[in-house]
């Protein structure tokens, strides 16, 4: 059994997935019973945190058993390029492999029209709005949200990534290999509004728990601050959050 598979109800290891959203995982059909009345509404879409109120006892309909969906295959983490995925929950995972799906899609619009974006071509202008207008409509997991959420949209997505993203490279990497991030941090010049100046120990300290303003200075800049420590992969997907970022960070509400 895998670290990173923990129940969705008690938090505990696990080895028992749902077969529909191939993301749950529960440490048995007791504690999937449990969860089922909440979890069937949105089983099979994007992961939600489970809230399970126990003061009243789980189901024993037969018919609800029958319809639990039970599937103990490990999520597919073949396309997560970070070091190691072991720290990582089974619902950062699935929402690692979600968020790259949908970059992937608003890269390569961008990369099949770059060179005529950057001489404003009009086709290649509408090409790019049209690919962000349906990068708006991703859905963010309230388990993984930045909070306080922005307004704009797109800066409410973008946050959810650059933090889902830092906090799994964060976890991916050895003591020895965050020690040396923190360092490359405390190096990075400030620049105005957009790179504040990094407290590199912090941001490897907690991840999770950064401000906006640093968040927003790590999309522009960690593709640069990883090379030559990390997987070239790695470097690619920030390096297309970076881009999707500058284009999509302030016009857009």
């Amino acid at each position: 059994m895998e670290p990173s598979t923990i129940c969705d109800v008690c938090r505990q290891p696990a080895s028992k997935r749902c077969g529909k959203c191939k993301v749950a995982y529960y440490c048995s059909v007791d504690h999937q019973t449990e969860a089922w009345p909440i979890r069937r509404k949105h089983c099979g879409k994007a992961l939600r945190p489970v809230i399970v109120d126990r003061s009243t006892p789980p189901t024993t309909n037969p018919s609800q058993l029958d319809a639990l969906p039970v599937d103990s295959d490990p999520v597919d983490t073949s396309s997560i390029p970070f070091d190691s995925t072991s720290g990582l929950t089974r619902a950062h995972l699935a929402e690692l492999v979600k968020i790259r799906g949908a970059i992937k899609e608003w890269s390569s619009v961008f990369e099949s029209v770059k060179d005529k974006w950057r001489v404003r071509d009009p086709e290649a202008l509408k090409k790019i709005d049209e690919a962000s207008e349906r990068f708006s409509k991703f859905e963010v997991s309230p388990a993984f949200a930045f909070t306080p959420a922005p307004p704009q949209k797109f800066r409410r997505i973008l946050l959810f990534i650059i933090k889902t993203y830092f906090t799994a490279l964060v976890t991916s990497l050895s003591q020895e290999k965050r020690e040396e991030l923190g360092y490359r941090l405390n190096a990075v010049p400030p620049y105005g509004e957009r790179i504040p100046q990094f407290k590199g120990k912090k941001c490897v300290d907690e991840p999770g728990a950064l401000s906006a303003r640093v968040y927003e200075g790590l999309m522009r800049t960690i593709s640069m601050v990883v090379i030559g420590m990390v997987d070239k992969e790695v470097v690619i997907w920030w390096r297309e959050v970076s881009e999707l970022g500058v284009m999509t960070w302030e016009e857009r509400v």
